[in-house]
Order: C-alpha cells, then structure tokens, then sequence
C-alpha cells in the first residue's frame, strides 16, 4: 500500500510522461488515477508486472536496455481515456527503486 502522498508523486510522474493527446485524451483528472504496486516477472519473453494473481498485465519497456529482476517492484498508474472501450486505458509503468517511467502497457 502507498502512502498518498506517494501515490500523488506517481501520479505526476506518469502524467508528465504523457503526450499532449494522450493528455488530452484524459476522461477524468491524472491526481485521482488508480496506482497499483506489483512486481516483475518474465513470461515467454514478454514483461509483466503482476500485482496479484487476477491483475497481471503485459507491457512494453521503453528502453529495451533497461534491466529488471523478477519481482522487482514496479508502479502501475492507471489513466481512463475516451478510448477505453476500444483500446483500454493507458497504464504507465514505474520503476520504485528510482521513479523513472520505464514502459506502458500495450493498448489494443
């Protein structure tokens, strides 16, 4: 569980990681997106951030560089968009261990 305050800090950190249409896009105010704590796993080479056993979401390092370790902690800040019914919302992935965006979930 995040603390609020921390909670608002990732909520900034994706905001500001989002394109103007993206930002644009937003259906309801960034400060009261969703954030959701998981950890880090691999599956059949694509990378996933698990934050329990029914939420479990693949996505897209931006940095195809950047090196994580299974079950390392991960921040997953939920963003709805006018876009939701056709392509889901946009989830920004954050590093814990340096608050630095490292990917985003795939929309379809």
């Amino acid at each position: 569980m995040l603390a609020p305050i921390n909670a608002h800090n990732y909520r900034r950190i994706a905001y500001e990681s989002l394109s103007s249409s993206e930002k644009e896009s937003l259906t309801k105010c960034w400060c009261v997106a969703p954030v959701r704590l998981g950890k880090y796993k691999i599956e059949d080479q694509i990378s996933v951030i698990s934050i329990n056993q029914d939420n479990q979401w693949s996505f897209k390092l931006y940095n195809e560089n950047t090196i994580l370790l299974t079950n390392q902690r991960l921040v997953a800040v939920t963003f709805s968009t006018v876009g939701d019914a056709l392509i889901g919302p946009i989830i920004i992935i954050i590093d814990q261990n340096n608050e630095k965006v490292i990917g985003a979930c795939l929309r379809f």
